[in-house]
């Protein structure tokens, strides 16, 4: 009898962790939250999981919350041994994930099923311009190649023009963004902005398609911004903008 028990003790613990191992395989990606979980002062825009690191994605960029395990059907959070949160899993499929945070229901779906491995990227067309602050002016061009062309514009002595080639992983990452950018489906005629940073966008795809976006930097469509987001940053890497230097 004794054994009995615990033989169908031993099966259950099994059964749960596979379980559990099913769930953790099922999470790891990009989750997006759904229109209806959004208000107007919503900051994070989905969650990003690894096989033990718990990310919100703001618009552009995804920073580590802290680390998770999974517990009793529950995502819990902590960092350096503080707890973070939990989110109890309601529902999840390949596709769409429903948490329970607190009594608050967030309804997700899996960022994958915006890949459109189709669409054929052949080059930017990027200008920054006026902000109400000290932003840098220019104009970049980037092609599938992974050249750019690059030009400050500026009413002082300092004045940059130059091209130059993106590293094979930027150059790869900036074609997966944009085959996560259902670009078709963007409302061209919006002005996506407020008081920011000046931005005009255009993408040429598929031959002899163009999308132009106008906006605002902070305001830019999510799918957009991490493409502008990786460009920027890629400029200040090599101080062509916020930290050059006065040339006579």
């Amino acid at each position: 009898m004794f054994k009995a028990s615990f033989l169908i003790a031993f099966l259950m613990l099994i059964a749960s962790c596979g379980n559990i191992s099913a769930q953790s395989k099922m999470l790891i990606g990009e989750w997006m939250y759904a229109p209806s979980s959004l208000t107007m002062y919503d900051d994070r825009i989905g969650l990003e999981l690894t096989d033990s690191a718990f990310y919100f994605i703001y618009n552009g960029v995804s920073l580590q919350d802290g680390n998770y395990i999974i517990s009793n059907d529950s995502v819990k959070v902590s960092w350096e041994g503080k707890d973070r949160g939990s989110y109890k899993i309601v529902k999840l499929t390949e596709d769409s994930l429903i948490l329970n945070s607190s009594g608050e229901i967030k309804r997700l779906y899996s960022r994958k099923i915006d890949f459109n491995p189709e669409l054929k990227l052949e080059g930017i067309a990027f200008t920054a311009g006026l902000c109400f602050g000290l932003c840098p002016e220019f104009e970049l061009n980037y092609d599938s190649k992974g050249m750019i062309h690059f030009k400050l514009l500026s009413k002082e002595k300092f004045h940059v023009d130059t091209s130059y080639a993106l590293t094979n992983n930027k150059v790869l990452r900036i074609d997966s963004l944009f085959k996560f950018s259902k670009i078709e489906t963007l409302d061209t005629t919006q002005f996506f902005g407020a008081d920011d940073w000046l931005m005009n966008i255009t993408f040429t795809y598929d031959g002899d398609k163009h999308t132009r976006i106008h906006g605002t930097f902070m305001e830019m469509p999510y799918r957009i911004q991490s493409i502008l987001h990786l460009f920027i940053e890629d400029l200040k890497e090599k101080e062509l903008i916020y930290q050059r230097k006065s040339i006579d």
